[in-house]
């Protein structure tokens, strides 16, 4: 066998290699409404405590690479990599969380077409174990690897009305403005407690090592425990470098103000409802994650920081490697606007309609697990800096429609025939280098620069001759560049083709005991496809296994020598 180009992998994916959860929560609520005259009154309070018991240890269970496949059948391996959790040291992390809110509200009507509504909510959270500190980490860096979310808190205000222009509310405006506190992501909060660099280190040997990369029979027979998978050591390698990941402490959950403000208008005549509706974002507190130990050295012809390489071989700090931080910015937001046109079933049909059109930005899109990959893989044109761009997940424009027709068959047992249709911008991507231009280590993450032609001061076109100056000008032209020329591409500067989508639903009433009846229903998603792949063309664009962005490369770029 031969493989020509590229890698073969096989085995438990790395990623797996000791990996598991546990998770125990408790939630209490309790709430309280009084009336007085045209006022109510609402309080209450609520908590949430979680527990988590955390293993993550990539390549805990051993990896080894083989140079081509005869080396692999001869068992000569390259090299061996392998993460370590030093003995005696438990091999999972604990960690705990909790939240704890008080609220208030009044509720007044005013007259019989409007009312107000005003409230406040003051969240604090607690997290009674920190991560381990590593004390050589906090003496090299000058801050500390043990901080938390425990003590920090948000007093969260609130309003909303609703106003009837008329005594038939036949029509209606209303609005609100509100801080609203996001969901623990402890997922992202927890790489801090397995990344302490305390009694966790890795282990890489190659051929030519001491002690050499063992072989495949050799490693199976003396160095893995089937019943003790996740590698232990009782001292960490000669001048082992730690790889750290920190939370910044006092760190605040994600918090966005919202606003909105709508027309809802009945229209007799096709018996539906009309509303226009324009919804505002703004990110008071967003997460980001950056990598402390790259060492800067020049800034490049297209104004890009360089650096000296990987934290791992060229760190700016030695002792350790990757050095990532979650903290907050404040960047990010959103803006839409839509128009829906609604009508309730009524003599067997009903149906809706809707336009939304907005745009949403982010500095990063958190879209891992891992805060290695979430920084990895976030295209930047200056790494570290905290860029706002298109988002990951934004939607420029979404067109909904859908009919349903509802049958009765046999007595009053309801038969119902749905078709839904969404058409839609598609997912934005953005224009990278394949190679590995500011040299952070990792390769398909630079945006490229764009020149302004053959004469561009920052470009060395010297190697090409007319031909292939012309087509790699025109290669930028064909592909919607040109209007970053003397610049640099924005990430997700770029849409993928618009996406149109239909789906079919059956549902069936049944009756059981007495007046009791049960829903049976069958989805047909993506029904479009199976009639016409070119008139619904919708699909689900897997890119990457651990990260949301998508990317499309331009031919490797690199600077000249100093």
């Amino acid at each position: 066998a031969a493989v020509p180009n590229g890698v073969v992998v096989f085995g438990t994916e790395n990623s797996r290699h000791g990996n598991k959860i546990n998770v125990a929560t408790e939630t209490y609520s309790a709430s309280a409404d009084y009336t007085l005259g045209r006022f109510t009154l609402t309080g209450g309070m609520d908590r949430e405590e979680a527990a988590f018991l955390n293993l993550f240890r990539q390549s805990s269970y051993g990896v080894l690479g083989y140079t081509n496949v005869a080396n692999f059948v001869a068992d000569t391996p390259f090299a061996f990599t392998r993460s370590l959790v030093q003995t005696g040291l438990p091999i999972a992390d604990v960690s705990e969380f909790e939240q704890t809110a008080i609220f208030g509200q009044v509720k007044t009507e005013l007259s019989n077409r409007f009312n107000f509504t005003l409230g406040l909510r003051y969240d604090w959270m607690g997290s009674a174990i920190p991560p381990t500190e590593n004390v050589a980490f906090r003496n090299a860096f000058g801050l500390t690897n043990a901080g938390t979310i425990d003590g920090t808190s948000l007093l969260a205000p609130r309003s909303g009305f609703n106003l009837a222009l008329d005594d038939e509310r036949n029509t209606q405006i209303r609005g609100g403005l509100g801080v609203i506190l996001g969901r623990n992501p402890w997922v992202w909060i927890s790489n801090a407690y397995g990344g302490t660099g305390v009694g966790r280190f890795g282990q890489a040997l190659t051929a030519t090592s001491t002690p050499a990369a063992p072989n495949l029979a050799t490693y199976l027979r003396t160095g893995f425990d089937p019943a003790n998978p996740v590698g232990t050591s009782p001292t960490a390698p000669p001048a082992a470098a730690s790889a750290i990941s920190l939370t910044q402490p006092g760190l605040k959950l994600p918090t966005i103000l919202r606003g909105n403000l709508a027309l809802d208008h009945k229209l007799a005549a096709l018996g539906a409802n009309l509303t226009l509706e324009y919804i505002y974002t703004d990110n008071m507190q967003a997460l980001f994650i950056d990598n402390l130990n790259l060492r800067p050295t020049t800034v490049g012809a297209d104004g890009r920081q360089r650096f000296a390489g990987n934290a791992s071989a060229q760190p700016r700090i030695a002792g350790f490697q990757n050095v990532l931080r979650l903290k907050n910015v404040k960047e990010g937001g959103s803006r839409y606007w839509s128009i829906q046109l609604d009508r309730p079933i009524r003599k067997g049909w009903g149906w809706n309609a809707a336009y939304t059109r907005g745009n949403a930005k982010e500095a990063q899109n958190m879209g891992s697990s891992t805060a290695g990959s979430t920084w990895q893989f976030n295209a930047v044109f200056n790494q570290g800096a905290v860029e706002t761009a298109r988002s990951d997940f934004e939607i420029r424009d979404r067109v909904i429609a859908g009919v349903t027709k509802e049958f009765k068959y046999w007595r009053d047992l309801k038969s119902t025939v749905s078709l839904f249709y969404e058409g839609r911008s598609g997912s934005p991507y953005s224009w990278v280098y394949t190679t590995d231009l500011n040299t952070d280590g990792f390769s398909s993450n630079d945006l490229v620069a764009v020149p302004t032609g053959g004469t561009d001061a920052r470009f060395d076109f010297a190697t090409l001759n007319a031909a292939q100056l012309a087509g790699y000008l025109r290669f930028f032209e064909q592909n919607g560049l040109s209007r970053y020329a003397g610049g640099h591409a924005q990430k997700n500067s770029h849409l993928q083709p618009w996406q149109n989508r239909l789906d079919l639903r059956f549902q069936q009433e049944i009756p059981t005991v007495g007046p009791v009846k049960v829903k049976l229903f069958l989805d047909f998603m993506n029904f479009g496809s199976w009639l016409s792949t070119d008139l619904f063309n919708y699909i689900e664009t897997h890119t990457n296994a651990i990260n949301t962005g998508i990317v499309r490369n331009v031919p490797g770029a690199s600077y000249n020598a100093a």
